[in-house]
Parts: C-alpha cells; sequence; structure tokens
C-alpha cells in the first residue's frame, strides 16, 4: 500500500479522539453506506486507487472501535479488493466474531489470496473448514501449515498440535491427523504433532500408538 500504516493508525487515533468529528453513530447517516462518501484518487501511476484503500481502512479502524462491526466488514472488505491483505484479515476475524460463515469465507478467501503464505491465515482456515465439516478443506491449508513452519524447529509442533487441539469434534480432528500422517509417514514429527493432539483428546491409545512412530 502507497501510505503507511503508522500514519493510517494516527489519522484514526486522532480522529477518533475528536468526538465532534465522528460521523453519527447510526440511522441514515452517510456513515452506514461506504460507496456514498468514498474518494476516488489514484496512485501515481493510474493503477489503485489509494485514497479509497486509506479511507476504507481508517474508516473501518474507527466502526470497529465504535462497535459497528457490519459497517467495519463492509469497509475492510472494500480495502481488501483493492489488494489490503490487513483489511482482509480484520474483515475475517470481524466475521468470525458475528459468526457469519458466508462472510468469514468470502473474507477468508481474500486474505488467502493476498497473503497466501501467512501462517495466521492458514491456522484460522485450517479451523474454520474444520468447524464446518469440510475435512478436504482443512486438509489442504493444514498441510500447507505445515511446509510453512518446516523451518520453524519445535515451533511448529506447537502451532500445529494448537490448531489440531482446538478442532472439537474428534471424529474430524482424527481425520485430519490421520491425513496428515499418511502425507508424511516418514517424518516422525508428524507422528509427534498427531500424539499431542491425541492426548488432548484424552484418546491415549491412539497417542500412545503415534508417539511410538515418533
Amino acid at each position: 500500500m502507497g501510505f503507511p500504516r503508522l500514519a493510517i493508525l494516527c489519522i484514526a487515533l486522532l480522529v477518533n479522539a475528536g468526538c465532534g468529528l465522528l460521523p453519527p453513530q447510526s440511522g441514515g447517516g452517510d456513515w452506514d453506506d461506504p460507496d456514498r462518501i468514498r474518494v476516488s484518487t489514484l496512485a501515481d501511476d493510474g493503477s489503485k486507487p489509494v485514497a479509497d484503500e486509506v479511507f476504507d481502512i481508517l474508516s473501518g479502524e474507527i466502526a470497529a472501535q465504535r462497535g459497528e462491526f457490519d459497517a467495519a466488514y463492509v469497509y475492510y472488505m472494500n480495502a481488501a479488493r483493492l489488494g489490503d491483505a490487513y483489511a482482509a484479515q480484520k474483515a475475517t476475524r470481524i466475521a468470525l466474531h458475528l459468526k457469519d460463515n458466508q462472510r468469514t469465507r468470502e473474507a477468508l478467501e481474500a486474505w488467502l489470496r493476498l497473503a497466501p503464505q501467512d501462517v495466521g491465515a492458514r491456522q484460522v482456515a485450517t479451523l474454520f473448514y474444520a468447524t464446518q465439516g469440510d475435512v478436504d478443506q482443512a486438509d489442504i491449508h493444514l498441510r500447507e501449515l505445515f511446509s510453512l513452519l518446516s523451518d520453524q524447529g519445535d515451533t511448529k509442533y506447537i502451532l500445529i498440535a494448537a490448531v489440531g487441539s482446538a478442532v472439537k469434534d474428534v471424529r474430524v480432528q482424527t481425520e485430519l491427523m490421520n491425513r496428515l500422517t499418511s502425507a508424511y509417514p516418514n517424518r516422525p514429527e508428524v507422528h509427534y504433532i498427531s500424539a499431542l493432539v491425541a492426548a488432548g483428546a484424552n484418546q491415549y491409545k491412539t497417542a500412545t500408538a503415534a508417539a511410538k512412530k515418533a
């Protein structure tokens, strides 16, 4: 993005501090309709509407602080469509907070498209799809996560096991670990991760069997 994020944050804090400058909370004001007050200004090369992106991120930050999460989601997604991965992440987390699966999927797909090597995006994707019972999609993102963390030493055990353990459906959790160990049968660390997850779910026989292969 052509505008420093620190500058955006500073502007957000200054504007939020000046209560008289804030638009109405809700109820028919322009604040509820982002497209009515956005100002478009192209970058020097004409490739990206920089002012739109800055406006949407700033507005999303303020709306979120005010607890207006539906409006915040719209603003962040507008910025995400302009190519901002940070905005896509924020939109994803807001949609998760709202427990809106459709909007979560939309924002998450944008986040993954803009930042395919973001560990956080892969963690969220794995857990989201696992919670939805979509083992195929969860498996894809779990493998990507394992690949991204391949050079992280012991850290990867903790991060991947934490994701696996967060899956509350034991059937889905077991299937994910089985797929991971089948994909990497000769990697002791994968069996160690599987053992940690199984133990956390009180599946002690499975944990013992996996630990013996680690």
